[in-house]
C-alpha cells in the first residue's frame, strides 16, 4: 500500500492545473456518467435486486483497490484537459487575431468606400453646377442671338433707308452743282423758267452746230502719250482677263465667282462684245492693262452700294478719254442691264461726265436722261442749252463742288487741271 505522502510523489507543482478541472461528469472512477449512464445503470441494479442477506453474505474481494486512480503517476484525463486547454487558447487567440485583421480590413474598406462615396458625390455635385453653367451660357447665347437678329434687322432696315437717302442726296447734290454753275449769271428762277434741256432736245439748235463734237467710231483708242509706258501688266489673252471680269443679274453687279460686288468703287473696261471688265479703285492699275492698250468700247468707274446695285457711272479714263457721245452706246446698254425703267426708284442713277475735266467742270445727269439721246446732235443741243443758262464758259472764278458724295471738284482761276480727291485715296492716275 501507499505511504503517507505516496500520493504526492511524482507531481511537479505546476502539474497541479487538474485541480481546476469540472468534475460534475465524472463519476468515482474518473469516467464520464452522463443521465443516461446512470438510468441504464438504475435499470441493471432494478433487475438483479438484492437481500438484505444478500448483502450480508457479500465478501469484498481481496484484490478490489480503494484508489485504483493512484497506480498511474499522471492521469491521463487531466494531462488531456490541460492541453486541450492550451489548445483552446491558441486557437482563441488566433480566431481574436483573425478578428482584429478582419476588423482591420473592413474598417479599410469602409474608409475607401467612404471617399469613393465622397468622390462620386463631389463628381456629381461638379456636373450638376457645369449643367447650371451651360444651361445659362445657352440662355445667354440665346437672348444675345436674338439681340443680334434684332439688330442685324435694324441695320438692314436702316441700310435700306440709307441706301434710298444717299441716291436721293447724289441726285440732289448733282443738281446743286449744276444750278450752281449756272447760276453765276442768271437766277435760279430763270433757270427753272428754261424747257429741261432733256425734254425734246433736238427743238434749239446749238449755234455752233458746224463746229459740234465728231462723231468717233465704236471703239475709242489709247491716248497716244502712253503708247511708250510699261508693258510688264498688259493682259493680252481672255485667260488672263477672266479673274476680273464682271456681269449684271437683275441690276445688281457681280464678279467672276458669280459674288455680289458691294460697297465698291470699281475702274473698269467694257470691250467692243460688251463683257465687262473691272477691278476696285484701290488698285494700282490702268484702264490701258485690260487689253494691252487696245482699244475699247468704254472706260470709267461704278460705284455700287451696299446691295450691289449700281448708283453712279463715269467717263472719267485720263488713258481713253472717252466723250459723252462715245458712251452713248455704253449708256443705253448699262441703262438695260440695271432696269431703269422698271423701277423707280433706280432713276437717281446717275452719269458723271468729264469731258470738260480739264477745264474744272464735272457734268452730273440722270443716266435714264443721257441714256434717251440720239446722237451728236442732241448731246450738242443739251449742253448749249445749259452754257446758255449759266454762261459757264465765261466764268472763271473758283467753283467748289461736293457733287457725289466723296467727290470735290475744283476750278482754279487759271483754267489748270482739275484736281480730284476721292474716298482718301489720292489722286487716281488712269
Amino acid at each position: 500500500m501507499y505511504e503517507k505522502n505516496d500520493f504526492f510523489d511524482g507531481i511537479e507543482e505546476n502539474n497541479f492545473d487538474f485541480l481546476d478541472f469540472n468534475f460534475d461528469d465524472l463519476d468515482v472512477f474518473g469516467e464520464n456518467r452522463t443521465p443516461i449512464h446512470l438510468e441504464q445503470e438504475l435499470k441493471q441494479d432494478d433487475e438483479k435486486l438484492s437481500t438484505p442477506s444478500d448483502l450480508l453474505s457479500w465478501i469484498p474481494s481481496e484484490q478490489f483497490d480503494l484508489f485504483p486512480i493512484l497506480d498511474s503517476q499522471s492521469p491521463p484525463q487531466v494531462e488531456h484537459s490541460s492541453k486541450k486547454r492550451k489548445l483552446n487558447n491558441m486557437e482563441l487567440q488566433n480566431r481574436i487575431n483573425s478578428l482584429e485583421e478582419r476588423r482591420g480590413k473592413l474598417h479599410d474598406e469602409e474608409k475607401e468606400e467612404l471617399r469613393r462615396r465622397k468622390n462620386a458625390l463631389s463628381q456629381r455635385r461638379v456636373r450638376e453646377r457645369a449643367k447650371q453653367k451651360i444651361v445659362g451660357l445657352e440662355n445667354q447665347a440665346e437672348t444675345l442671338r436674338t439681340s443680334i437678329w434684332e439688330t442685324n434687322k435694324t441695320i438692314k432696315e436702316l441700310e435700306v433707308e440709307n441706301n434710298l437717302l444717299k441716291k436721293e442726296l447724289s441726285f440732289l447734290s448733282s443738281l446743286a452743282k449744276t444750278i450752281q454753275q449756272i447760276s453765276n449769271n442768271s437766277s435760279v428762277q430763270n433757270y427753272f423758267f428754261q424747257s429741261n434741256p432733256f425734254e425734246n432736245p433736238s427743238v434749239t439748235r446749238s449755234h455752233d452746230d458746224n463746229n459740234s463734237t465728231r462723231v468717233s467710231s465704236d471703239l475709242i483708242p489709247m491716248d497716244s502719250q502712253f503708247l511708250t509706258e510699261d508693258k510688264s501688266h498688259y493682259l493680252y489673252t481672255e485667260n488672263e482677263r477672266a479673274p476680273y471680269l464682271v456681269h449684271f443679274n437683275n441690276g445688281k453687279l457681280y464678279n467672276y465667282k458669280n459674288e455680289v460686288i458691294l460697297d465698291s468703287r470699281l475702274l473698269y473696261v467694257l470691250d467692243k462684245n460688251n463683257n465687262l471688265y473691272a477691278v476696285p479703285s484701290s488698285y494700282e492699275w490702268n484702264h490701258s492693262w485690260f487689253f494691252a492698250g487696245q482699244p475699247v468700247k468704254a472706260a470709267g468707274f461704278i460705284e455700287t452700294d451696299n446691295t450691289g446695285e449700281v448708283f453712279l457711272i463715269s467717263n472719267e479714263s485720263g488713258y481713253y478719254k472717252p466723250t459723252m457721245l462715245q458712251m452713248l452706246p455704253t449708256l443705253r446698254y448699262f441703262s438695260q442691264q440695271i432696269k431703269l425703267s422698271q423701277s423707280p426708284a433706280k432713276s437717281t442713277v446717275v452719269y458723271e461726265s468729264h469731258d470738260r475735266a480739264n477745264e474744272g467742270i464735272i457734268l452730273t445727269y440722270r443716266l435714264n436722261d443721257v441714256a434717251r439721246l440720239n446722237g451728236a446732235q442732241d448731246i450738242n443741243n443739251v449742253l448749249h442749252k445749259l452754257m446758255v443758262m449759266g454762261k459757264q464758259s465765261t466764268k472763271k472764278t473758283n467753283v467748289v463742288s461736293e457733287g457725289i458724295k466723296g467727290y470735290e471738284t475744283k476750278m482754279y482761276e487759271d483754267n489748270s487741271e482739275v484736281t480730284l480727291s476721292r474716298y482718301g485715296l489720292g489722286s487716281q492716275k488712269t
